[in-house]
């Protein structure tokens, strides 16, 4: 078997590198920390909504723009100004997004406990 002594570097380093790591206790790899930030208003919030049979609603939002939202099942459908609409599922964290993550929707109660505020995240056009 022929080694030249460039590949015989390369497999001295690897092992060298590999038993290092080892001996320092490093043998799993480091797991990024993620933090899941979720309103319990937000969420309970986004409860009511989805218990509210045909939920349907009208906002007019501080843009000028009309936003429009009702229930389809345990979605929501949503539409915005002359845009289409777009469906949006419930996260479990207290919004409503759409499949490719571009419009996010959070619901706030008001002191009767109804979904009368809402913020609408999308993309500029």
């Amino acid at each position: 078997m022929n080694i030249s002594h460039q590949q015989l570097a390369a497999i001295v380093l690897a092992t060298f590198t590999t038993a290092a790591s080892f001996a320092a206790g490093t043998d799993t790899p480091e797991l990024s920390r993620v933090e899941i930030i979720r309103s319990s208003a937000e969420v309970e919030a986004a409860r009511v909504v989805l218990a509210t049979q045909a939920f349907r609603s009208a906002y007019q939002m501080e843009t000028g723009e009309r936003l429009m939202v009702d229930s389809r099942g345990s979605a929501l459908r949503m539409r915005y100004a002359d845009r289409p609409f777009e469906t949006l599922r419930h996260d479990g964290n207290g919004r409503f997004v759409s499949a490719d993550g571009r419009y996010s929707l959070r619901f706030a109660l008001d002191q009767g406990g109804t979904a009368e505020r809402v913020t609408l995240a999308m993309p500029a056009r």
